[in-house]
């Protein structure tokens, strides 16, 4: 059974679209990531923060 040039294009559209679809949902995936990645730098950062305040509120407290 050999395909027709109708089917050929059939299928070269259903690949496409797939192709498409899988792209679509792997952009999604990796904003995902950065957006978790720059999130947790962010606290990161917060936290860095708190500790330096909390040490020298400390050496306050303990002269």
């Amino acid at each position: 059974m050999a395909l027709t040039k109708s089917d050929k294009q059939y299928i070269d559209q259903k690949l496409s679209n797939l192709k498409s679809d899988f792209f679509d949902k792997l952009d999604d995936f990796v904003k995902e990531v950065r957006d978790s990645h720059e999130e947790r730098t962010i606290i990161a950062h917060r936290v860095s923060d708190h500790e330096d305040r909390i040490t020298s509120l400390e050496a306050v407290v303990i002269q």
